[in-house]
This record gives C-alpha cells, structure tokens and sequence, in this order.
C-alpha cells in the first residue's frame, strides 16, 4: 500500500521561525518539506519550480509579500495551495489574503495542530481561518475571489 506525501514549500524571513517550522512538520505523517525561502522572490522561485503541494507563507517578507505571491501563483495557473501563516490578525488582511485565492490564514500564535488541519484542509480543497479571528473575518465585506485557480493562463489569454 502507498501512501501519498504532501509536499510543502515554507518561506519565512525569520530564520529560526523557518528552521523550527520544519522540525515540527517532520513530525507530521505524510508531510515532506521540500524548500524553505527567507524572501518572497525566493518562495516564488521554489514554488514555480518545485510545484508544492502547499505553501506556507508569511505575509511580511522582503522583496514580495505573501498575498502579492498567492496572486502570482494564482495567475500562473499553479496548483499548489497557500497558507498563510503571519501575526497579522487584522481581519481586513485576512480577507485580503483569501480574495487572492490563499486555502488558509493561521496566525503565529495558534496551535500546532491548527495549522496541520489547515495543510490537510487545504490538500481536500477547503478553506481554514484562524478560529480566533474567524468570526471578524466572516464580517467583513467579502469580495469574490479572484478566479482562484478556475482558469488556465490560456484561458486568460482569451
């Protein structure tokens, strides 16, 4: 019997922040991390080449932002998922972050185990909020989003 691995790309400026991540996620059966970036030109690097399963991303990084790569790999028709995971727990950032199409918006202050339930809800196609801000969140005014992923760029093109 196989058992299928998710793969995770994980960029975070704050070396010990990443380094620690990483450790935690190797105790998590059937998670692989693949790639850690310190910047979010970096992270995009890894994503386009590597194709992750899921990204986890903090939102305050030098050279691109965690929401500006969501929507750049939005618009390159990538697959993988994206999870943010910042100390941002400004509702209005968190809608920001969902609008342009990420899976989750975990804060820094959670527990493990949420941000592991958001990889697994992220990987089924769901959607997880940090349950602490979840209800402010849902509050504020929602636009659509952004086509998430339901066009190819050739579709775009057209």
């Amino acid at each position: 019997m196989t058992s299928i691995t998710t793969r995770i790309v994980i960029a975070d400026d704050h070396t010990i922040f990443r380094q620690g991540l990483v450790e935690l996620l190797r105790s998590v059966s059937g998670v692989s991390v693949v790639g850690e970036a310190r910047d979010g030109r970096e992270a995009l690097r890894l994503i386009t080449e590597m194709n992750p399963d899921v990204a986890i991303l903090d939102i305050s990084m030098p050279d691109l932002d965690g929401i500006k790569i969501t929507k750049e790999i939005n618009r390159k028709g990538l697959k993988t998922k994206v999870i943010i995971l910042t100390m941002h727990t400004d509702p209005g950032i968190a809608s920001r972050a969902l609008k342009s199409c990420a899976s989750g918006y975990i804060l820094k202050e959670d527990a493990f185990e949420d941000l592991v339930y958001a990889l697994r809800t992220a990987v089924l196609g769901g959607k997880f909020i940090s349950p602490s801000i979840a209800e402010e969140v849902l509050k504020t005014p929602q636009v659509e989003p952004e086509g998430c992923g339901l066009l190819t760029p050739r579709e775009r093109e057209i």
